[in-house]
């Protein structure tokens, strides 16, 4: 199994290659800045799901971690820091492609709720 796997592999390598689709809409959703930058300082360089710290500074200083929308733009969720966590680059793929993702994107909200909540007192 390992090798017809390597033997398909390798007989797919080679340069990149355009696509050839035609037709494709792509829609771009715009994003505020100052949002991405409130709930990045909002975190304070801690993975808002799994409260772990950053994983590694950025080059420009800063603690990484990514901003996640919880209701996604795609489907009409608002860019607003009520419905965004910073987490982890794991924790972000995990909610988006894991098993437990929509329980973990659930567990993000109410975290973030009551983080805004007790911001807002």
């Amino acid at each position: 199994m390992k090798n017809d796997s390597l033997t398909r592999a390798m007989a797919a390598a080679g340069p990149a290659r355009e696509s050839e689709r035609e037709g494709s809409k792509l829609t771009y959703r715009l994003r505020s800045e100052a949002v991405r930058q409130y709930v990045l300082a909002r975190a304070n360089g801690v993975c808002e799901s799994c409260d772990s710290s950053a994983p590694f500074s950025t080059l420009a200083g800063g603690l990484y971690l990514e901003p996640h929308h919880i209701r996604r733009l795609m489907d009409g969720g608002p860019d607003d820091p009520r419905f965004m966590g910073a987490v982890c680059p794991n924790c972000h793929r995990e909610i988006h492609h894991g098993v437990n993702g929509r329980e973990r994107n659930l567990e993000l909200q109410v975290r973030i709720t009551v983080k805004e909540t007790k911001h807002a007192m």
